[in-house]
């Protein structure tokens, strides 16, 4: 049985600065022989609300057996650019019960 394994992520998850075949996704999926959607965000600094807003095309809709969400600045991104009393700590439950 296959696995249906992907990635959720930022330009980093993605490949940035390279291509997504030199990225950790691929990387891993080698070591690992095993095949890992790479849902990397193609663009730099993401918030975890944008990352959400594909949540369900890039990844609910693959169904998949598990989830691997890395995020290297979505806290930076999102305290740079989500003001305070934006409801953040109830969007980051929401992000832990999708």
């Amino acid at each position: 049985m296959e696995y249906i394994i992907v990635a959720l992520g930022d330009s980093l998850t993605y490949g940035y600065p390279y291509s997504p075949g030199s990225s950790w996704v691929s990387l891993a999926a080698e070591e690992l022989a095993l095949t890992i959607y790479n849902r990397g965000g193609v663009n730099g600094g993401e918030t975890s609300l944008e990352m959400q807003a594909r949540l369900e095309s890039d990844v609910l809709a693959l169904k998949p057996d598990a989830v691997i969400v890395w995020q290297a600045v979505m806290m930076l991104s999102d305290c740079v650019r989500l003001l305070p009393g934006t409801g953040l700590g109830r969007h980051c439950r929401r992000w832990l019960a999708a």
